[in-house]
């Protein structure tokens, strides 16, 4: 008796047959199938329906069509230095000549491009989807794609064409040692300053129970080095090992001068407070 409740209980309701959801899953299929190369692909559904037991079932025919593969991997990169730093990994690409079109190996070429060049000093590259693109000319066949690598993206002048990147290096790094970032309206606290091996550390309380060495041999970042986005990463996990303090805040920006930002210079800022005494739990 237990056995047959139990599956009564774990039974899943029944699935009414609907003619719209058919035809959007006819879709959703044929999406699928484009995505991965097959650009003619054709599905139609067919329902065979029981009216005395109130049953039926979905048959859906698929037509794949022909594949379409990619014949030819070209890159148009106007930047110089960024054209050398992509050829030299061309041979981590996921997208290659011979290979058949696949959505997914683009959206992966593409976050591949924005990792490398955002650890290669391009603060915020692509932040904003306009420096990366793909076209594929299917002018003489659509089953030969002839597939071109943009950077920048395709715009409606010509300027892209001569469109240089500009790489950013940190110009200082500052440690907020005990406090959080003051909340907009509010003024800042008094803090008493000092540099250490490069970097501006930033107390509340002047007795600096913690030392600047504690914070700063957790810094990967560093005054002059090319911004890379692991550093930060790193910088990060750097702190949140450090026993008894709490990372608040890390914030990277374009320097200002004069309310002009600087096209290579950035400064950071790493708010850092200490753990309550009793900020322990179990359970």
């Amino acid at each position: 008796f237990w056995f047959r409740r139990f599956l009564y209980n774990s039974g899943k309701p029944p699935v009414i047959i609907d003619t719209a959801m058919s035809s959007f899953s006819e879709t959703n299929l044929e999406g699928f199938y484009f995505d991965n190369g097959y650009f003619d692909a054709a599905v139609a559904s067919s329902h065979d329906l029981d009216s005395t037991s109130k049953k039926g079932q979905v048959h859906y025919k698929i037509n794949p069509g022909e594949a379409s593969f990619i014949n030819s991997y070209n890159q148009q990169i106007s930047d110089t230095v960024i054209n050398r730093i992509y050829t030299r990994t061309l041979d981590r690409s996921t997208v290659k000549a011979g290979n058949r079109y696949d959505m997914d190996d683009f959206v992966s070429e593409k976050d591949r491009i924005v990792e490398l060049m955002k650890n290669r000093g391009y603060y915020k590259f692509n932040d904003l989807g306009t420096d990366v693109e793909f076209t594929a000319d299917t002018t003489y066949s659509d089953k030969a794609l002839e597939v071109t690598l943009l950077i920048p993206a395709e715009k409606s002048d010509s300027s892209h064409l001569k469109k240089v990147f500009n790489r950013y290096r940190y110009n200082e790094v500052h440690i907020y040692a005990d406090s959080s970032p003051p909340l907009r309206g509010q003024e800042p606290p008094t803090y008493f300053d000092t540099i250490y091996e490069g970097y501006h550390l930033h107390y509340v309380n002047p007795e600096m129970k913690l030392r600047p060495k504690f914070f700063t041999d957790a810094m990967v970042v560093e005054k002059g080095k090319l911004y890379r986005y692991d550093s930060e990463t790193q910088t990060k996990r750097n702190v949140l090992k450090r026993e008894g303090v709490n990372l608040i805040s890390f914030t990277t920006e374009k320097v200002k001068q004069d309310t002009i930002e600087s096209d290579s210079l950035l400064i950071s800022k790493i708010y850092i407070t200490p753990k309550k005494k009793y900020d322990l739990f179990y359970g």
